[in-house]
């Protein structure tokens, strides 16, 4: 999926993202907090999303061009406007493009 770069940072989740606790011998993608700290972490994004995105969010999302994997929509180098730069996780290879003849 093509996306802009700013839209992956603020809205998507990497996928290679491991969380490690000192009591569990090995780390998960995924973390499972329980009810009541899901509620706070609502609320806590709902309030103040900047705040979140910084000092929560930031280590779970994607990374955007920061990212090893990051591919650019096309080999020239992207332009300077922020909207206009596409690109995608290299994780799962280059998207589908589908071509009207």
């Amino acid at each position: 999926m093509l996306v802009t770069e700013q839209d992956a940072v603020m809205k998507k989740w990497c996928p290679m993202v491991r969380l490690r606790w000192e009591s569990r011998p090995f780390a998960f993608n995924r973390s499972n907090p329980g009810p009541k700290a899901r509620v706070r972490n609502i609320i806590y994004r709902m309030f103040f999303p900047r705040l979140h995105h910084q000092m929560r969010g930031h280590f779970f999302r994607c990374q955007g061009a920061g990212c090893m994997m990051w591919r650019w929509e096309s080999k020239d180098p992207p332009p300077l406007s922020a909207e206009a730069r596409k690109g995608y996780c290299g994780l799962a290879g280059a998207p589908f493009t589908f071509t009207a003849h």
